[in-house]
């Protein structure tokens, strides 16, 4: 695999998850259309996203989860721009890093346990 379809990837995942838990939340019968008040679903704004989940504050409570963020959020804006410049070995694997660590450091293992929990 390249790194740029690793970081894809990476980003993708971190997406679904995000969106798994806003629709858990907002209980929708059905994915909301291309309007202006969901903008951020539609237009990879992982920011946004995190918002609507209200898990903002617990991200930042956890400095090493945080900078993981900060790093697949970075990714995202270098990767949607279509960047000419390939993320470099070291780049992709902290973007990996980033994304799926197994402790409780990485953002999707942790995200996909706070879908576990909301009812």
């Amino acid at each position: 695999m390249t790194n740029d379809v690793k970081v894809d990837h990476a980003l993708k995942a971190t997406e679904a998850a995000l969106k798994a838990i806003i629709w858990k939340r907002e209980k929708w019968p059905a994915w909301p259309k291309r309007e202006r008040r969901f903008k951020f679903l539609y237009g990879h704004n992982y920011e946004g996203m995190l918002d609507r989940t209200e898990l903002r504050i617990h991200m930042q409570g956890n400095t090493v989860r945080w900078a993981s963020w900060q790093t697949l959020v970075n990714a995202a804006l270098k990767q949607y721009r279509y960047s000419p410049v390939l993320p470099t070995d070291r780049e992709t694997h902290a973007i990996a890093k980033a994304a799926r660590a197994i402790d409780d450091e990485g953002v999707v293992p942790w995200l996909l346990k706070r879908y576990a929990e909301i009812k």
